[in-house]
């Protein structure tokens, strides 16, 4: 295979892994919107945090992976080993999505506290500013 094939190929693959990643995100979300929603429920459930949640499903995978390169065959054929290593990598960037979606989540949480401190301080040295120059009411503060 030259490059071009190659980059081809990475094409046709990626254009699969966004077919199957809609189909199976429909399936196992339940329409719900958010798409991670069955790997968020094992933390709901008690069961282990999200992330190892991912990474169980990644490791299935993996498991398949190297039972194909060690017997060169699948008992399962209605998943090849190209299927096997697709779901794996968008297993990958699911998690990746998953990751920077709860950075944002804390960031932005992090940014409200912060915000929400900021206008506290700003407000806290307005009333000291208005108590020592004898302007403050009771509705001041």
């Amino acid at each position: 295979m030259k490059r071009e094939d190659y980059i081809a190929y990475h094409r046709r693959c990626t254009e699969r892994m966004i077919a199957i990643t809609r189909a199976k995100n429909e399936d196992y979300s339940g329409g719900n919107d958010d798409p991670f929603f069955n790997f968020t429920r094992v933390e709901a459930l008690g069961v282990c945090d999200t992330e190892i949640g991912f990474i169980t499903r990644m490791t299935d995978k993996l498991s398949r992976i190297v039972t194909f390169v060690r017997t060169g065959t699948l008992q399962v054929s209605e998943e090849s080993v190209e299927d096997t290593l697709l779901d794996l990598a968008n297993y990958c960037i699911l998690l990746a999505g998953y990751i920077r979606a709860k950075r944002a989540r804390h960031e932005g949480a992090n940014g409200a506290i912060r915000a929400a401190s900021s206008r506290g301080r700003v407000r806290g040295a307005r009333l000291a500013h208005q108590r020592r120059s004898g302007r403050h009411n009771a509705r001041s503060l």
